[in-house]
């Protein structure tokens, strides 16, 4: 057999693979001509010929319509790649199917109830309790509570009308300011405020916290035998007992709101000299009041400073509630608010009963 015969009879079997799809004829799939391979044109020499590498042939007109394999194995590859399965079940379009250990969405747990109104029903029953338990007449109640606070030292108590309040002359001024100036700030629509008053201002309203130190511990001196810097009056006590309890309104209101509400309004109670100077005059004024000697005033302030001190004290212990009861920075609405500054008075009502048991236990 010479070389023009092997030439012409491998020519031959490519032709006829490449036009049966495959060996013999009997495959359904597409036949490819390996790469490179060397064909014969009927030259002495071997030369390459330039044959397509992957040319797929239909077989017969049956399968005309009907996906290669290349094209099924890329369409799982497809679907594999999507939904991290194998398989070649998924139609193109369709959305591919979860895997089988894929946990079905939880369905949302339905709103709880609102429990706001039981649990101001109980923390109201702890109040209304108290008022009723609590020693009587109405100013026994009164002292029953400025004695948790205060020594209640008659020399150092103002009286009104001839008789003496249940705090004496500097914590009526602390908590009767206190009071005055939540009010003042809640009425002029500050009651959300969080941020601290300007530098100077802060400055200037900590030199009025240091100023009643100062004088408490001067009165302290005289009161042990002890040389006092100066002699000290009740005028003096309430005096910077009041500009005390301006500094503690201003600065530390904003603290308790920044742990209550979840949006604390970006503003400070007293933003300038000029705003401060309102609280101050409005101060002025209840110091006048306490020093008049009008003895239809007593009942009114006296009222008043007990309220400030379970105002100051239920802010303070709202915030302690809203933390232990992990409920900080969620109030929303008034009665959220409302409902923690109830607690933090119910709370406050109940150190006032534990002190007074205390008290009476050693004797007091």
């Amino acid at each position: 057999m010479n070389e023009q015969a092997i030439g012409d009879n491998g020519a031959g079997l490519v032709e006829r693979d490449i036009a049966t799809g495959g060996a013999g004829g009997s495959g359904g799939s597409p036949a490819t001509a390996p790469t490179g391979s060397a064909v014969s044109t009927g030259s002495a020499d071997f030369q390459p010929a330039a044959v397509a590498t992957e040319a797929p042939a239909v077989t017969n007109s049956s399968q005309a319509g009907a996906p290669s394999e290349r094209d099924a194995s890329t369409e799982s590859f497809v679907v594999h790649r999507a939904t991290g399965k194998t398989g070649t079940g998924a139609r193109r379009g369709e959305r591919p199917a979860p895997p089988a250990d894929t946990p079905a969405a939880s369905v949302p747990r339905a709103e709880r109830p609102d429990r706001r109104p039981v649990v101001a029903a109980i923390l109201g029953a702890v109040v209304l309790l108290f008022a009723l338990l609590s020693r009587w007449p109405l100013d026994a109640k009164l002292r029953l509570v400025g004695a948790a606070c205060c020594a209640q030292s008659p020399a150092r108590t103002l009286s009104i009308g001839g008789s003496l309040m249940p705090l004496d002359a500097r914590d009526a001024g602390i908590y009767l300011t206190g009071l005055l100036t939540l009010a003042m700030a809640v009425l002029a629509g500050r009651g959300h405020a969080s941020r601290l008053p300007p530098g100077h201002v802060t400055a200037l309203l900590a030199g009025l916290f240091v100023a009643m130190v100062l004088d408490g511990v001067n009165s302290s001196l005289g009161a042990r035998g002890l040389h006092p810097l100066y002699h000290t009056t009740n005028t003096i006590r309430l005096i910077t007992g009041a500009g005390a309890g301006l500094a503690l309104a201003l600065l530390g209101a904003p603290m308790v709101n920044r742990v209550v509400w979840r949006r604390p309004g970006d503003e400070a109670f007293a933003a300038s000299y000029g705003e401060l100077g309102g609280f101050i005059a409005a101060a002025a004024v209840l110091v006048a009041l306490l020093l008049s000697p009008r003895p239809w005033l007593y009942y009114p302030l006296s009222v008043l400073s007990i309220l400030g001190v379970l105002a100051g004290w239920g802010l303070i212990n709202s915030a302690v509630v809203a933390v232990a009861t992990r409920r900080e920075r969620k109030a929303v609405t008034l009665a959220d608010g409302g409902l923690l500054l109830l607690a933090g008075v119910a709370l406050t009502l109940c150190e006032v009963a534990a002190i007074d048991v205390a008290r009476l236990s050693m004797g007091h």
